[in-house]
Formats: C-alpha cells, structure tokens, sequence
C-alpha cells in the first residue's frame, strides 16, 4: 500500500519526503545563473554610474580651478594697468570668472568696481552681482543694485535690460510680500520683448 501511495504522490508531483524533486532542483539551478547576473549587472552599473560622478566632479573642481587662475590674471591687469584702455574690461573678465569659479564674495568685488563707473558694463556686472544676492537669499538688495542700473540700460537699449528686468522679477518673486507684483513684472517682459531668449523663461516663472 506504502508502494502504491508513493507511486500515485510521485505521478501527481508531489514530495512525501519533503525534498526537492528532480525538476525542482533543475528550475532553481537554472534561475540562479539569471539572478547572479542580474546582480552582477546591477552592480556594474552602479559601479560605472559611480564613476561618471566622480569623473564629472572632477572636472568640475578643475573648471573651476581655471577660472580661479584667469581671475587672478585678470585682477592683477585690472589692479596694475589702471591707466590701460583693457583695465574696465579686465575687472568684468576678473568679475565673470569668480563668478563660475563660483567665488562669489571676490566676484562680487570686481562686479561693485565696475558698477561705480558709468561704462557700458555697469549693467551687466549688475546683472551678476543681482543673481549673487538672489543665490545668497537677498532680494531686496538684488532689488536696489538692479534699479539703479535699469536706468542706464533703458537709456542705452543695453544688451542687459531683459535680464536686468527678470532679476528684478526672481527679486520681487523671492519675497512673499511682492509675489504678486512679480507676475505683472513676467508678464510684462513677455509681451515687451516676445522674440528675446528670456521670454520663455519669464512666462514659465
């Protein structure tokens, strides 16, 4: 009877005993190959990924590094050749490089040294000395450097007034008391300047 009982358990695929029959045994040797590489893959991949980062944060460290040494040169043209017809230019250059060195307190030196004058590139070291405060949590100081600079780019046409007229905006934007101000203020470089490259940006904040 035991025989028989077995026998019919056997045909019906079960396991008296409580092991693993044959295919049981095969299925699993068959799903584990996958399940390892699939680990595997999932490891290089995370292992590659890895190292982009490490790739792209050490290009960064020496972009920034270049730009460190360009502002040193440009500071110490601007600092020594103050007579030369390149020193204004030099200050910006000096101004510009802080800046994506991302040395925000030297970039903000030169781009004050270059707003006193009343050179054509007043307003666009405003522009960059605004962006540094509204980065720093400061709108309402980023309000005061654009206002004054507005005036000598509405006069002049500048190549900066649109950007000038959207640090004005990201200002009003940042302070809970002006957020509604600075919809008009968005809207209004929209439809002033509808063909300008910020204009999309101006309808998107």
């Amino acid at each position: 009877a035991r025989v028989a009982g077995r026998k019919n358990a056997e045909e019906a695929g079960a396991n008296p005993g409580g092991r693993p029959s044959k295919g049981d045994r095969t299925r699993k040797v068959i799903r584990a190959p996958e399940a390892y590489a699939a680990a595997w893959d999932a490891a290089a991949r995370a292992d590659g990924l890895a190292k982009r980062a490490d790739e792209i944060a050490n290009w960064e460290q020496e972009q920034k590094t270049g730009y460190r040494r360009a502002a040193a040169i440009f500071a110490e043209i601007a600092d020594t050749m103050t007579e030369s017809p390149y020193a204004q230019d030099a200050a910006m250059a000096a101004g510009r490089s802080y800046y994506r060195a991302q040395d925000f307190e030297q970039a903000t030196k030169w781009f004050e040294a270059v707003e006193s004058t009343d050179s054509n590139a007043a307003p666009e070291a405003a522009h960059w000395h605004a962006r540094i405060l509204l980065k720093e949590g400061q709108p309402a100081a980023a309000r005061d450097v654009v206002a004054s600079a507005l005036q000598q780019a509405k006069t002049s046409s500048h190549p900066y007034l649109v950007s000038l007229k959207l640090d004005e905006a990201d200002a009003l934007y940042q302070e809970s008391a002006t957020q509604a101000e600075s919809v008009a203020a968005y809207l209004e470089i929209a439809e002033q300047f509808p063909k300008h490259r910020l204009a999309p940006k101006a309808l998107y904040n």
